[in-house]
C-alpha cells in the first residue's frame, strides 16, 4: 500500500495497478477523469489502473502520472501535442526545462509564448453591439423600438460596431491564463507572472468552465498570436481543473491524452512535409481491394485522403498492375475513369475484400512504398501491423514497407526484415522520441529520404510511365 502524500507513477501499460487511500469523494473524482480506473480493494483503499491514457492527475496534495512508455516524460509530450488531430500546437517554442513537472512546464510554455506579443500591445477588433441608449449611435433597428418601446422615443435600440479588445482572440488567452493560475504546485514567481499577464487582459471577457470557447479564424492580423492561441486552446479542451471558490486553489487538476493518436498524427505530418517534390503525395489510408473479379490481381479504390502537409498539386495514384494504386478523388487527367476501375463481378465493392494501408507514398502516379505508425510496439501490436503491411504491399503491389514506432531503448536501429517466397521487404524503423523535437524529426527526415531512393516495381513502373504521358498530355 502506498502512503497518501506519495506520489505515484505508472507505465502506460501496467495493468495491475496499485492500491492507495482515497475518500469516496477522491475516487470519484479520479475515476472521472478517464486516465484511471478506479476499483473498490477494501474500506478507505482503492486499486487505481492505467486506463491506455498517458496524463497526470493532482487531487489535493496526492498527484499520479501514467508516463509513456515510449521512453518519455509527460513534459516532453509538447512537441508531440504540436501535431495532434485537433487543436494542435504550431511550433511553439517551448520555455520549459528538464526539471519541471507537467504543470509547470505546461505555464512556462504558454509564459514563453504569450508574454512577448502582449507586451507589444493588445490586438483590437470590431465588435458588434446591440444596445438601448438615449443618443442615435450606429444604426436604429427599427423592429425592436416598435416592440420594445412603443410610441416612445428614447431609448432608442440601435447597433452599432465597437473597436475593442474584447475579441475572441483575446478572450481565449485570458481564460487560459486565469486557469492557469490555478494548476498545482506552481512556484510563486511563475504564479505571479501569470497574474500580471491576465491584467492587461483585464477588459477581456473570461469564460467558465463548460462554456464553448468562442471561434477565431487565423489571419494576418493575428498571425503574432498564433502559437500562443493553439496552444491556450489545447490548455482549456485538455486540462480539467476544479477550483474551490472560497480557498480559491484548485481541487483537482487533470491532464489527459492518447498517444496512439498524437505519435500517428506526428509521423503522417512530418513525413508529408518531407515529401513535397514535384509529382510526390502521401496519401492518407486509400482503401484498396485484395480481390479482383478476372482473378488476375488486386483491385483498388481509392476513398482515403491526403496527409496533411501533402503538395496538392500532384497527380494521384493511377490503377496499378497486378495490384492497382490507389486513386486520389480529383480532375486531373492522370486518373482515369471509373470504366477503367477493376470491378467486382456483381458490381458491389462492399464485397470485396478490403486491406488497411496506413500512408502511401505515391510518385508519378504509382505507389513505391507504404508507412503504418504503430503504437506501442507491444509484440501483438508488431505481429499484427506485419501481416497488415503485407497485405498492403500485396494490394498495392509494392515491395516496401516500414513499421514506424517509438523506440523503447537508446540506440535502436531500423531492422529489414525480408518476406519468404517474395520480394517484399518489411523495415522495423524506431523513433527515439526522447532525443526531443529535432532528433524525431531527424530520424523522419531520413525515412523520407529512404523512400525517395525506391524504384517502383515494374508493373507499377509502366502504370508511372502512362501516368506521365497522360499529364503531358
Amino acid at each position: 500500500m502506498i502512503a497518501a502524500q506519495t506520489t505515484v507513477e505508472f507505465d502506460e501499460f501496467d495493468r495491475k495497478g496499485r492500491v492507495v487511500e482515497l475518500t469516496g469523494a477522491e475516487a470519484v473524482a479520479l475515476a472521472g477523469t478517464g486516465l484511471l480506473e478506479v476499483l473498490p480493494a477494501r474500506t478507505g483503499r482503492w486499486r487505481i489502473i492505467p486506463n491506455g491514457h498517458v496524463g497526470a492527475v493532482r487531487i489535493g496534495t496526492r498527484s499520479v502520472s501514467v508516463l509513456p512508455h515510449a521512453n518519455l516524460g509527460l513534459s516532453d509530450l509538447f512537441f508531440l501535442l504540436d501535431y495532434a488531430p485537433s487543436g494542435a500546437f504550431q511550433n511553439t517554442s517551448i520555455g520549459a526545462s528538464e526539471t519541471d513537472d507537467l504543470w509547470t512546464s505546461m505555464a512556462r510554455s504558454f509564459i514563453a509564448l504569450a508574454e512577448p506579443e502582449l507586451a507589444r500591445g493588445l490586438m483590437r477588433g470590431y465588435k458588434r453591439v446591440d444596445d438601448a441608449l438615449s443618443t442615435v449611435r450606429g444604426r436604429i433597428r427599427i423592429s425592436d423600438q416598435i416592440r420594445r418601446h412603443p410610441g416612445m422615443t428614447i431609448p432608442l435600440e440601435v447597433t452599432y460596431s465597437e473597436f475593442t479588445p474584447d475579441i475572441p482572440e483575446n478572450q481565449i488567452l485570458h481564460t487560459a491564463l486565469y486557469r492557469l493560475q490555478f494548476l498545482p504546485g506552481l512556484p510563486d514567481a511563475l504564479r505571479r507572472q501569470l497574474a500580471q499577464l491576465e491584467f492587461r487582459l483585464a477588459d477581456v471577457q473570461i469564460f467558465g468552465h463548460g462554456q464553448k470557447l468562442p471561434e477565431w479564424t487565423p489571419s494576418r492580423i493575428n498571425a503574432r498570436f498564433h502559437d500562443a492561441l493553439v496552444l491556450a486552446e489545447r490548455i482549456l479542451t485538455s486540462v480539467w481543473l476544479d477550483v474551490d471558490p472560497l480557498s480559491e486553489s484548485s481541487t483537482l487538476a487533470a491532464f489527459v491524452t492518447e498517444m496512439p493518436d498524437l505519435f500517428e498524427s506526428y509521423v503522417a505530418d512530418i513525413l508529408s512535409e518531407s515529401m513535397t517534390a514535384k509529382g510526390e503525395e502521401l496519401l492518407r489510408d486509400p482503401v484498396v481491394y485484395l480481390e479482383d473479379s478476372s482473378g488476375g490481381g488486386a483491385s483498388s479504390r481509392h476513398s482515403g485522403s491526403r496527409a496533411r502537409g501533402t503538395a496538392s498539386g500532384s497527380a494521384a495514384a493511377a490503377a496499378a498492375a497486378p495490384a492497382s494504386a490507389p486513386q486520389q478523388a480529383t480532375s486531373s487527367p492522370a486518373v482515369p475513369d471509373d470504366d477503367s476501375l477493376p470491378r467486382h463481378s456483381n458490381g458491389r465493392e462492399s464485397d470485396l475484400i478490403s486491406v488497411p494501408t496506413g500512408l502511401v507514398y505515391v510518385r508519378d502516379g504509382a505507389p513505391i512504398a507504404t508507412f503504418a505508425p504503430a503504437y506501442p510496439t507491444t509484440a501483438d501490436g508488431e505481429l499484427d501491423s506485419h501481416f497488415r503491411l503485407l497485405a498492403a504491399c500485396t494490394a498495392l503491389g509494392v515491395n516496401h514497407a516500414f513499421l514506424v514506432y517509438p523506440a523503447d531503448r537508446r540506440g535502436a536501429a531500423p531492422r529489414p526484415r525480408r518476406i519468404v517466397h517474395t520480394d517484399i521487404s518489411i523495415v522495423e524503423y524506431p523513433i527515439d522520441l526522447a532525443q526531443g523535437p529535432e532528433g524525431a524529426r531527424s530520424a523522419l527526415a531520413e525515412l523520407a529520404r529512404m523512400a525517395r531512393n525506391l524504384k517502383p516495381t515494374p508493373a507499377n513502373r509502366g502504370k508511372s510511365k502512362r501516368a506521365r504521358q497522360r499529364k503531358n498530355t
